[in-house]
């Protein structure tokens, strides 16, 4: 297949490799990069997941002052070990506060 060509050196802070790119190893760059950019999520999930189960020691009162209830808490712990359970709590309390107040 064709041949990718590299920016010039500096341009975009790279530096210019030693050969050109085939477009094979592009690809497999490419895959490199996308595994690596998965596991960092996956590890940043996985630290997060840790502060979250903080959140879980919390009793209701102090879950109701920062806008969240135990069920969002559990809930969120509840979701794949590589989704961020801090965004989906995040999202949450985001929502209860969007919500209107009712009135007596």
């Amino acid at each position: 297949m064709g041949e990718i060509v590299c920016p010039k050196p500096g341009s975009f802070g790279h530096r210019a490799p030693t050969a050109p790119l085939t477009t094979g190893s592009w690809i497999e760059r490419l895959h490199v990069h996308t595994a690596s950019a998965f596991i960092a999520r996956t590890v940043r999930a996985i630290r997060h997941r840790r502060e979250v189960w903080r959140l879980a020691e919390y009793d209701e009162r102090a879950l109701h002052d920062i806008g969240l209830v135990r069920s969002d808490v559990v809930g969120a712990l509840s979701e794949p070990l590589h989704c961020d359970p801090s965004v989906i709590l995040a999202e949450r309390a985001e929502k209860r506060v969007r919500r209107p107040m009712r009135r007596p």
